[in-house]
Formats: structure tokens, sequence, C-alpha cells
């Protein structure tokens, strides 16, 4: 038991040093009420990572009373699973939200307790949020009508002009309206959006001009893009690094892989370095054994993650021989890493036979492939083998998910609540 009146013999320590060692500990939720010293320095760690789940609330109450808590801000995660709040909106809030000059739609938004409109108010205290991860329901206009002002007010919140990264979860809603404006954000280099469809060409009423977007990784996870839409953003990158289409059959929607390859070529085709499509096959549609067309030419592509039907069309060639090269005239000399499926086109290939010709043949071209990975392929123990006598590494890893833990729940919790 600590004598009062003394300090902590850890707390005398550097406050680089303690910095230190509370990051690794982790637990800034507890540090914060340990003592004077132990809260100046967790402070800052706990709000570096907020994750929003019920305490919207007392988290803009308390960041409107201590402005420079919002400094402290890298990574937002939004994951309410309601619309409204159930607290009464406090007179700071609206006070706020006028102070900031947003407009009556929102202040009416926020006295009605919209948690997007909440959040809007909250990104103006914001200055130098890198990351955001939004969970966003479309079945309200209200929700609507407030997420379209918060992508498209000029000049953005604060926080809108230093985002890097954003992850969208719009929850298999129409999304065309609330997608494209993402590609006006100034700093935003990362777009990830998850469980989405835009099944009309024309949806989004203006597509963003060619070059006019800084994103360099484009993904769209288990979503279905309308082929227009979808080349319009690849054409407004300025530098696509790294494109991600993890197509799903929704509501009628078809998937073009030709027009995504062309426009692939067109737009990205000296930057791409990442490129992973891949599909859920229900039925059958034809569209699906079209292939992306030639992935040789990009000269800095490094990693694919496809389907054999993307990369190589359907299946015409018989002999083991005739696919291996096939294979190997398909891919850009530039690869390292190599993740093939077996789609419902080329089940019942042995693949066996032509991964041992294609290991044979690869040395002139692939001079750069490290690692290899098909699934599918009943075979697969003697590919491996196969590989692994090349020197080649069959441990690649596929798209990870994002997880939200015990802990940072709890340490959400805790913030607005420290008695320091």
């Amino acid at each position: 038991m600590l004598t009062p009146g003394k300090t902590l013999p850890i707390a005398k320590l550097p406050p680089e040093l303690l910095l230190n060692i509370l990051e690794w500990a982790d637990e800034p939720s507890v540090h914060v009420n340990v003592c004077w010293v132990f809260n100046q320095i967790a402070t800052p760690i706990l709000y570096r990572r907020l994750h929003l789940y019920h305490n919207i609330h007392p988290l803009l109450r308390t960041i409107i009373g201590r402005p420079t808590l919002g400094n402290f801000v890298r990574s937002l995660y939004e994951s309410s699973d309601t619309e409204m709040l159930y607290h009464p909106i406090p007179p700071s809030f609206i006070a706020a939200a006028k102070f900031h000059g947003l407009s009556l739609e929102v202040q009416e938004a926020i006295t009605d307790r919209s948690i997007m409109a909440i959040l809007f108010l909250l990104l103006c205290y914001l200055p130098r949020l890198q990351e955001v991860n939004l969970r966003v329901s479309c079945e309200y206009n209200k929700t609507n009508n407030v997420f379209k002002q918060m992508l498209t007010t000029i000049p953005f919140p604060s926080a809108l002009q230093s985002v890097r990264s954003v992850t969208l979860h719009p929850r298999y809603s129409d999304a065309a309206w609330m997608i494209i404006p993402f590609c006006y954000w100034p700093t935003l280099q990362s777009f990830t959006c998850r469980s989405a469809y835009v099944l009309d060409a024309d949806a989004s009423n203006s597509d963003p001009l060619p070059g006019s977007s800084r994103i360099e990784h484009l993904r769209f996870i288990a979503s279905a893009i309308h082929h227009r839409p979808l080349n319009a953003l690849i054409h407004s990158s300025q530098s696509l690094r790294t494109f991600v289409y993890q197509f799903v059959p929704i509501f009628g929607s078809t998937f073009h892989p030709q027009s995504l390859g062309d426009a692939l070529r067109q737009c990205a085709l000296h930057t791409l370095e990442h490129l992973q499509v891949s599909f859920i096959q229900i039925n059958e549609d034809p569209h699906l054994s079209h292939s992306l067309g030639p992935l040789s030419d990009f000269p800095n592509l490094v990693c694919i993650r496809t389907a054999f039907s993307l990369l190589l069309g359907t299946r015409h060639a018989v002999s083991a021989n005739t696919i291996a090269h096939q294979l190997t005239a398909a891919l850009p000399c530039s690869l390292i890493s190599l993740q093939l499926w077996i789609d419902n086109a080329w089940r019942g290939v042995s693949i066996f036979p032509v991964m041992e010709q294609f290991l044979k043949i690869r040395h002139d071209r692939l001079k750069h492939l490290k690692n290899i990975n098909i699934r599918g392929d009943n075979e697969w123990s003697r590919t491996q083998l196969l590989c692994h006598a090349e020197g080649l590494s069959t441990e690649v890893s596929w798209q990870d998910e994002t997880i939200f833990t015990d802990r940072d729940k709890d340490r959400c919790c805790t913030i607005g609540c420290s008695k320091w």
C-alpha cells in the first residue's frame, strides 16, 4: 500500500522510458487512474485508438470540454448497432455544432440523437485523425442526408483533411452515393469497402474526374459494383498500387472481368503492385469464365491472387504442358507471390502435372517468384513437395479480417470517465 504523499518508484523513471513501458503493457484505461504522472502519459495512448460502440455520447461531451484530447486521436472505429442514441442531447452539443458551422439539417439531426450526426460533430475535434472505420446503415433518410453532407461539405471538418485510410461497411446497402465522394478527400490513400453493392451505372450521378484521387489502395470485399462506376474509380486514381475485388452475385448483379482488366491496363499499368480478384459462384454465369486479359505487361506487379478462369479464361487446352506454358506467359516477370483458385470452369483438371511443367519452365521469365498457393487442388500435398524442392514457399496468407477484441470494447467504455 502506497503511503499518502509518496510517489510510486516507477513514476520517477524518465517520461520516454515510462511511455515505452505503458505502451507495451497496453492497459491505458487502467493506467490513467493510477496517479497523475501515469495519467499524463497514458491519456494519449488511451485516446490514440477510439472504438465507438455506445460511448459516443460521453466521449463527445469529454472532448468538447477538453478539446486538446482530440489531438491524440489517430484511429476511429464506429460500429454502433443502432441509428439513434437513447440519451438526451446536452445543449453543449448544439452549441458546438453552431460554433463549427454545421448545417441546420445536421443540427436538427443531432437534436434527434442521430449517431451519424454526432459523429460528424466529433470529427470537427480530431485534427490529426488518420484512420476511419465506419459501419453505416442506409435505412433512414436522415442518416443518408447527414452522411452525404459529411462526405461533401467544403471545407471538410478538420479530421477529414488528415485521414489516410478509410474502411466502410454499408451492410449490403446501395452504396454508390457514399463511395464516390471519398475520391475527393485530400489525403486519403487507402479505401476499403465491405459488403456493398452498386447496381445502377448512373447511381452516383457524378463520377470522379480521371486522375483526381490520391487513393493508392482500393479494395471492395464481398461486394458487387457495377463495372462503369468501378472503372471510374480506377481511372480516378493518380497512382493505383493495390486493387482488391471480391465479387458476390447479389440482386442479379453481374461481373465483367474483361472490362475490369482493361481499366487496370489503361490506368495502373505502371503502378499496380498487388492484384486480388475473386468471386463467389452461385449460379452459372458466362461472364465468370472470361479472363481479365493479359497481366504479363505489368512491370511492377508482384502479387496476384485470382481464379484460373480470370487468369487464363475458359479451359480449352488439354495438355498439361500447354496449360503450363499459358500460365507462364500470362504472368508478369516481376511476380513474387502467386495464389490461384480452381473455380468451376477448371474443375476436373489435374493441377499436379500442370504445376510440374510450370516449375520446370518458369525460370526464364519468373525469376523473382517465391510463393505459390493453389486452392481447390486435390493433389495439393504433392504440389507442395514440388514447390518446396524448388525452394518456393507455399504458406501465403489470404485477406485478413478486422477483429474487435474484448479488450478494445473494455477500453472504449473507459474513455471519458477518467477521474483525473
